[in-house]
């Protein structure tokens, strides 16, 4: 764990914090929030780093106010931890937050996917998914890892919109944080992304066929393989999580029932499939 009062060296600033632009007649406190939450995602404010509120404010140009419900925020997703006395600390990767975030979107995505399949999307909506894939590809060949992220999150609200279910995808993006984290560690680390792109291709292929059977596997597929991700990003990073004795991926099990779910397994089996 990084102590109190430790930052890492960027260029004798300190805090290795990309400072964003501010929008136009955006409250300060909403901008304190939205550079601190993208900064912890990208994984430039590393899990256990202690953040200082003088260095924050006089790099944001902000005052102590603004820092505090912005931490406040923080705190509420699961990203910050504040200690009376001691500081605010950005958290680890709560394993249980992952596992309930999979589940959710496990869920939700199939309900989407069925829509999809059974009532079809038209030409419009299959070029949106198709050029946004390219695009991915694109960015993730320059290794602008951040686009990349942005792009993967487009291509999964746009099948959430598309299904007129945007509702389902906001819901999801309040307990998501801890998940977009460990997307983002796996697109850092540039692995499994031909499997990924694979993965993307199959959905929208299952959608093109409006082959329901076929798009609720393959969103299940590509939803599951976080647990392989996880095993892999722990080995580099094991100090970056926390409850992982309580919630490892291998007990993250896939069966079908009337639809495919992942579960926790308590004999921890790698993947179950009736």
């Amino acid at each position: 764990m990084l102590v109190e009062g430790f930052f890492r060296s960027n260029g004798g600033t300190g805090m290795n914090l990309t400072v964003y632009p501010s929008l136009p007649s955006e409250p300060a406190g909403e901008y304190v929030y939205r550079v601190l939450r993208k900064n912890i995602l990208a994984g430039n404010l590393l899990p256990g780093e202690c953040l200082g509120p003088t260095e924050i404010g006089k790099l944001l140009q902000v005052s102590r106010t603004p820092l505090q419900s912005a931490s406040v925020r923080l705190m509420t997703e699961g990203l910050l931890k504040i200690y009376p006395q001691r500081g605010s600390y950005v958290s680890r990767i709560d394993m249980k937050r992952v596992y309930e975030a999979t589940c959710m979107r496990n869920l939700l995505e199939q309900a989407a996917m069925r829509v999809l399949c059974t009532e079809g999307i038209g030409r419009e909506g299959l070029m949106q998914l198709q050029a946004n894939l390219i695009q991915q590809n694109f960015s993730f060949e320059q290794k602008q890892t951040c686009d990349v992220f942005e792009l993967d999150n487009a291509f999964h609200e746009l099948l959430f919109s598309l299904a007129g279910m945007s509702l389902a995808n906001e819901a999801l993006q309040s307990i998501s944080a801890d998940q977009y984290r460990v997307r983002l560690l796996k697109l850092q680390a540039r692995f499994r992304w031909e499997q990924t792109v694979a993965e993307h291709t199959g959905i929208i292929a299952a959608i093109q066929a409006r082959d329901v059977e076929a798009g609720l596997l393959r969103s299940n597929e590509h939803l599951s393989r976080i647990s392989w991700d996880l095993e892999t990003i722990h080995e580099q990073h094991p100090d970056y999580f926390e409850n992982w004795e309580s919630f490892p991926p291998r007990a993250f099990c896939k069966r079908r029932e009337s639809f495919y779910t992942i579960y926790r397994n308590s004999d921890d089996n790698a993947a179950l499939e009736d």
